[in-house]
């Protein structure tokens, strides 16, 4: 029979090396998770020192202002809202405020690029202070639009719905919707005293008033 020291020395040095390996990974993993959260506190503590001021941007040109002052390294934010054809069927966005988006800076950082950014008007001003804006401001309007996006889609016609022909030979009358699809559209009128259906496409219609 061997020696059973000889036998359990390995094992008692794979342990031992298992042991040390452990404690380092444990070390390591220490150090990862504190430097994330310096790294986080970092980002918190420059989110919370962004100063918001308003630009007014030349006519449709919102996105486009937005843009050249992220490549500046500005802060910018556009709320957009649902733009929605006749009968309330949403056809892509339009900026909430037309004419206007938000550009948020470092209290290290120069304004003075801000008026000369292509697309850009000027900073909107109170008297001769560049007008700021609370970031709790801001927070509202991105849960707001938030909202409206998320809701988006509750807006377009549906059977039952009151409409009104807009052109054609029946300008003029009134009707409810029976039939929806993404170009025609069954109407329900009474005409010369009988119900009729009649189809339209979506150009033909509006929602009454």
């Amino acid at each position: 029979m061997g020696d059973l020291r000889t036998l359990l020395e390995p094992v008692t040095d794979n342990q031992a090396a298992f042991a040390s390996q452990e404690r380092s990974l444990h070390t390591t993993l220490a150090a990862m998770a504190e430097t994330v959260e310096i790294k986080a506190r970092c980002i918190l503590n420059m989110v919370d020192k962004i100063s918001w001021s308003v630009v007014m941007t030349k006519p449709r040109q919102e996105p486009y202002a937005a843009a050249r002052l992220s490549e500046q390294n500005f802060a910018t934010y556009l709320p957009l809202v649902a733009k929605r054809d006749k009968l309330g069927k949403p056809i892509g966005t339009t900026p909430m405020f037309p004419g206007y988006c938000f550009c948020g800076f470092q209290p290290e950082q120069s304004i003075a690029p801000i008026r000369s950014t292509p697309g850009i008007i000027s900073l909107v001003r109170f008297g001769h202070e560049v007008a700021i804006i609370q970031a709790e401001v801001i927070d509202r309007l991105q849960k707001m639009e938030a909202m409206l996006q998320a809701n988006a889609n509750d807006g377009g016609l549906k059977p039952g719905d009151p409409v009104q022909v807009i052109q054609g030979p029946f300008a003029g009358y009134e009707g409810l919707a029976s039939r929806v699809s993404a170009t025609r559209i069954d109407v329900l009128m009474t005409i010369m005293g009988q119900a009729q259906r009649v189809r339209f496409t979506p150009d033909d219609l509006a929602r009454p008033g």
